[in-house]
């Protein structure tokens, strides 16, 4: 009787604890599908942030273009002027075209380094708007995760875009600074009565990207210029 009731308890022991088992094993099984779908949650949120940046920055400075083209016709008649900043228009649109289509694969490649990124795009703002762009690196370059370089990149665009917009004609300069255990930007352009002292949606937007991927961002006046400064960790 000992020896049965033993086994008995013995049976009874195991089916709760493969009972626990089993249970256990749902609940990994569901923490995977809720991480699963977070992930592809937060997946669809960065492709749409950057498609809105692309086509922010697209938009924008296609925007400039067109408006300087109204005003060489309406205020000077020149037309050769014009038709070159129609041409460039063009172009913008174009690229912006290019851009978004590629927005989503690009965030599924490796990015490249954040310096040739930022390079790029300093060239490519002072060659569409007639301006100088400089763009100078300190400390010691180093990988960085994709959400960190994207999200520089993209406040990047967004402070072009609004120093074309609300600076036009005026110089910018960018910095890139790689600190012991942070990565901080700077883009600063001349204070103009052009400038202005709120934010838009882009920045904002720019703001939150940084919060996700762990890092803040400052505007405003400062020296005589107005800054956009951005600092993540990595």
């Amino acid at each position: 009787m000992l020896l049965l009731v033993l086994v008995g308890l013995n049976r009874r022991q195991y089916e709760v604890q493969a009972g626990q088992a089993e249970a256990l094993l749902e609940q990994t099984r569901l923490a995977q599908a809720e991480h699963a779908r977070a992930a592809a949650l937060d997946e669809r949120t960065r492709i749409a942030r950057e498609i809105h940046d692309v086509l922010a920055h697209s938009l924008g400075a296609l925007g400039v273009q067109l408006e300087l083209a109204d005003a060489l016709l309406t205020e000077r008649s020149d037309v050769d002027g014009a038709l070159r900043s129609v041409r460039r228009s063009r172009r913008l649109a174009a690229d912006g075209l290019a851009e978004a289509r590629n927005a989503v694969a690009a965030l599924r490649r490796d990015v490249p380094p954040l310096a040739d990124a930022l390079a790029a795009i300093a060239a490519e703002h002072a060659a569409n708007h007639g301006v100088e762009a400089g763009f100078e690196t300190d400390g010691e370059p180093r990988p960085l995760p994709s959400a960190a370089v994207v999200a520089l990149v993209g406040v990047a665009r967004e402070a072009l875009t609004n120093a074309g917009k609300h600076a036009p004609g005026q110089d910018v300069r960018m910095r890139l600074e790689y600190g012991p255990a942070e990565v901080r930007l700077e883009v600063s352009n001349p204070c103009s009565e052009f400038t202005r002292t709120s934010e838009g949606f882009g920045l904002a937007g720019m703001r939150e990207r940084l919060a996700l991927a762990g890092g803040t961002l400052e505007t405003g006046p400062h020296d005589g210029y107005w800054r956009v400064h951005a600092e993540i960790r990595g």
